[in-house]
């Protein structure tokens, strides 16, 4: 399917993919929410931001980020001037939210900010090529050490292996 460009968004949500398909797109924004893959599939993606909540799929899944434009079977590059002022092609994904990772493949995406409450079998997931992740919040720790409220612990208050919540936004612990 594709390849094609979009300058706003790709719905495929709900969808059932029965047989094997390989979908390529250009677009601001992917949402595959509670799509179906039945078989083996493949998403080739630029400029878009991914939402792939409760995705299910059976068999082997990549989705990859595209560094290079899209070129056509006539052998042209596919335009892409919509996105004139975007100022790179990275993919992100948005969320993840209750996918059975142990079939994905993530090539190349941005996942600062991606959404993976619910997500099971992340041991099983395979990252290719360069894969951004955000950082850890100074206030969590030791790298690796199970850090978690004592049981009696009010706010502010000392953490079971590690240090007070540090107040950011991004530390669930809260100061």
């Amino acid at each position: 399917m594709g390849p094609l460009v979009c300058a706003g968004r790709v719905e495929l949500s709900g969808a059932e993919f029965a047989r094997p398909v390989v979908v390529t797109v250009a677009a601001r924004r992917v949402e595959c929410r509670r799509t179906r893959w039945s078989s083996t599939a493949e998403l080739r993606l630029r400029y878009a931001t991914l939402d792939f909540s409760h995705a299910v799929f059976e068999y082997p899944l990549t989705i990859a980020a595209e560094a290079g434009p899209f070129i056509l079977t006539d052998g042209r590059v596919m335009a892409e001037q919509v996105f004139a002022g975007a100022p790179d092609a990275s993919v992100r994904i948005a969320s993840m939210r209750g996918v059975d990772a142990a079939h994905l493949v993530l090539a190349g995406f941005d996942l600062t900010q991606c959404l993976i409450v619910g997500t099971v079998h992340l041991d099983q997931l395979r990252l290719e090529g360069a894969c951004v992740f955000d950082t850890v919040p100074h206030c969590w720790g030791r790298a690796g050490a199970a850090v978690r409220r004592a049981p009696d612990a009010g706010r502010g208050a000392a953490l079971a292996g590690g240090e007070a919540g540090c107040g950011s936004p991004r530390c669930a612990r809260g100061p």
